[in-house]
């Protein structure tokens, strides 16, 4: 059953994440908000969702007992070249018949820049998109409704093959993920509060309502509306940046997910004794972020990126259902988290 369900995932994933993306810059308007305001404000996102983590990821390193690799295949630097040129695709084809969803990515990327350049001319493929995108999303969410079934399958299956240890060694992951979301949230409140000179107290008060909806539901959509008001009516943000930075940022600001990617990841290499090397932590932060990008803003929508990092880490499938357990604890504090951002 477990099977059948990740085979099924992959089916959707690929075209999952096209159709996101895309639909994703797309959604920006025009190429003129994309250089004006976009351009500023994507670049910041995606840079906070690599400081950040990259930072966190060397702090708890130590915690981890991981089977480094040699010396001599620490200093190579081939992998993360390889990696890079690998992203190109040689035809437009083959990614999705081999699912590389980094080249996939990169063609969505491309795909959706060539429609905001033409603007109205293609007019009719942006709507296409858009319903395309849609229709995916719909099916993944009808696939991910079977998530707590899948989790109950797998972990009797643990429990009855004498393999449930597995789940107890990864008792670091939610605390360490719980630990990630403090640290950034006093990251940023510290760069909110010196900057534009307020306290602390009533940045948090005035932010609070909707720090709670996304705690107690884990949905940013839930929250989407009080956040809108907070920023507008109780931060004084321009109306013009919140109708444009809120959706986006739903779609695309994932510092906490990124984190969760990471400990995921870290965690399932030392349970599993899957050789470690400075590659390979530079492809487990990459690959987070790029991920975390790619992440549809829907419940259960990280689970089908979980096959993904898997395979592209060279981690068991087995601890996918592991992943899943822990995505669906963390999953409270990361979205009331990144609600805050």
């Amino acid at each position: 059953v477990f099977d059948t369900f990740l085979g099924l995932l992959n089916a959707v994933a690929g075209m999952m994440i096209f159709c996101s993306v895309v639909w994703g810059i797309c959604g920006i308007g025009d190429m003129a908000t994309l250089s004006n305001l976009g351009k500023k404000m994507i670049g910041r996102m995606l840079f906070m969702m690599t400081f950040l983590p990259t930072v966190f990821a060397l702090c708890i390193l130590p915690l981890f007992q991981f089977r480094y690799g040699s010396a001599q295949e620490t200093v190579d630097l081939s992998g993360p070249f390889s990696m890079i040129l690998g992203i190109i695709p040689d035809n437009m084809l083959t990614p999705f018949t081999e699912g590389n969803f980094l080249q996939i990515i990169f063609i969505a990327a491309m795909m959706g820049v060539a429609l905001l350049v033409l603007g109205n001319k293609t007019s009719l493929v942006v709507a296409f998109v858009e319903q395309a995108n849609s229709v995916v999303q719909l099916i993944l969410e009808v696939i991910c409704s079977a998530i707590s079934v899948i989790i109950f399958v797998s972990l009797y299956s643990m429990v009855m093959n004498g393999s449930f240890f597995i789940l107890l060694k990864a008792y670091k992951a939610p605390v360490l993920i719980l630990i990630g979301c403090l640290f950034a949230i006093m990251v940023y409140l510290c760069i909110i509060c010196i900057t534009t000179n307020v306290k602390p107290n009533v940045f948090i008060n005035k932010v609070m309502p909707s720090f709670l909806i996304g705690l107690t539901t884990a949905s940013s959509s839930a929250a989407m509306t009080t956040t809108m008001e907070t920023c507008e009516k109780q931060l004084g943000i321009d109306k013009k940046i919140v109708n444009f930075g809120i959706p986006l940022g739903q779609i695309l600001f994932g510092t906490n997910s990124v984190m969760e990617f990471v400990v995921i990841a870290f965690c399932m290499a030392e349970i599993y004794s899957v050789q470690v090397t400075p590659v390979w932590i530079v492809m487990a932060i990459f690959t987070s972020v790029i991920l975390t990008v790619a992440t549809p803003p829907i419940p259960g929508g990280s689970v089908a990126l979980c096959t993904i990092l898997f395979t592209q880490l060279g981690l068991p499938l087995d601890g996918i259902a592991v992943a899943v357990a822990i995505d669906v604890i963390a999953d409270f504090f990361i979205t009331s988290a990144e609600i805050f951002f």
